[in-house]
């Protein structure tokens, strides 16, 4: 097995194996490619596999889109790809790694706790009615202020700042970093709104988009504190924001540590409009 870069005639054999709704598809992976990003491992002089490394700020990558032709599952070669990633991140002079994957993506999982990558955090992704969410947190106590607000932005960076979480980077939620000062008040001035649960006690704090190519409001709610009625406080705020601005929908997307055997999220599940999709955030310094 040879760790390569991927090189442009390569595309075309990739193409054949990867699956016909795969994302890589609509341009990204050949974005990478030209910037000298994506790699592959190499059996039988074919490139059988896809891994990016996408650099999210000067410090650290976010390893992504990693493929494995069905074909050669099971033999190594996931394994392979991504210890080559990890190396070329680490000669690169980045100082982190990390990747998302699925709670039930055992094969990945065992793949990072070979490389020690580390469960950082646990995200929960959720689509829910206003009318539902909004039942469960009607009279709660919460506050909503602009995302500018200097006094809540230094608050809220104090107690990100001193957890244990992933924070996405400004507007993109599938890229996670680690929650530096700049990167919390970035990903703040992304958002619209803030929500702020308990009046001087910050229990969870959400942040508000409004997903207009979507017709949804999106929320991402961090946690600092987990008590039932602080969930409720959010839940209240999140829903009287998508009243405000007639959105029906709500797009939750919760982020809490990973070693919680039971989550007080888990009771507002139940009025999603399906399953929620879990995924870990696995991290590591280099």
């Amino acid at each position: 097995m040879i760790f390569r870069l991927i090189r442009k005639q390569d595309l075309e054999y990739i193409f054949q194996w990867l699956e016909p709704n795969d994302y890589l598809r609509s341009g990204v992976l050949e974005r990478y490619v030209s910037e000298g990003k994506a790699y592959t491992v190499e059996i039988d002089g074919k490139p059988v596999a896809v891994g990016i490394i996408h650099v999210v700020g000067e410090e650290g990558a976010w390893l992504m889109g990693a493929r494995v032709m069905k074909e050669h599952r099971g033999h190594g070669v996931g394994s392979h790809l991504t210890q080559g990633l990890i190396e070329e991140a680490s000669r690169s002079g980045l100082r982190w790694v990390a990747l998302l994957t699925s709670v039930d993506n055992k094969p990945v999982h065992r793949i990072c706790e070979k490389l020690s990558l580390q469960k950082r955090a646990l995200i929960s992704w959720m689509h829910m009615d206003k009318d539902k969410i909004y039942r469960l947190g009607e009279g709660g106590v919460y506050i909503s202020v602009p995302s500018t607000d200097r006094k809540a932005m230094d608050h809220i960076k104090r107690s990100i700042g001193n957890s244990n979480l992933m924070i996405p980077d400004s507007d993109n939620m599938w890229v996670w970093r680690p929650p530096s000062g700049e990167a919390i008040e970035r990903m703040i001035l992304a958002s619209e709104r803030l929500c702020l649960a308990r009046d001087g006690g910050f229990g969870v704090i959400a942040l508000i988009r409004f997903r207009r190519d979507r017709g949804t409001l999106q929320a991402l709610v961090l946690e600092t504190q987990k008590t039932m009625g602080s969930v409720n406080d959010i839940a209240g705020c999140i829903a009287y924001e998508s009243v405000q601005d007639r959105f029906g929908e709500i797009e939750l997307v919760v982020v809490e540590g990973p070693g919680q055997e039971q989550s007080v999220w888990e009771s507002i599940y139940q009025l999603a409009r399906e399953k929620p999709w879990r995924a870990y955030v696995f991290y590591k310094e280099l």
